[in-house]
């Protein structure tokens, strides 16, 4: 017995995934510029850029900790409320 699936979504989904191949190889042919052939000025641009990235994407991950850990105590608590009963 042989399944043929003649589906457009997935036609266009592989359609899709192609252009994002042809996309990503366009990218990597990219060519960028040494960090040291840039102006002393470019440089501190980016390594302040990269410092205040640095410091946002901790303050992210302290308030996904904090959320997290506030869901268990609440969870905890629920829990221990209904051993109570």
């Amino acid at each position: 017995m042989e399944i043929k699936i003649n589906d457009h979504n997935t036609n266009e989904q592989d359609k899709n995934s192609l252009e994002q191949e042809n996309s990503f190889e366009e990218f990597q042919d990219f060519k960028f510029d040494s960090f040291e052939s840039l102006s002393s000025e470019q440089q501190k641009e980016i390594e302040e850029s990269q410092e205040s990235s640095k410091k946002e994407a901790l303050e992210n991950l302290n308030d996904i900790y904090a959320r997290a850990e506030r869901n268990a105590d609440r969870e905890n608590n629920s829990f221990f409320l209904r051993d109570d009963e």
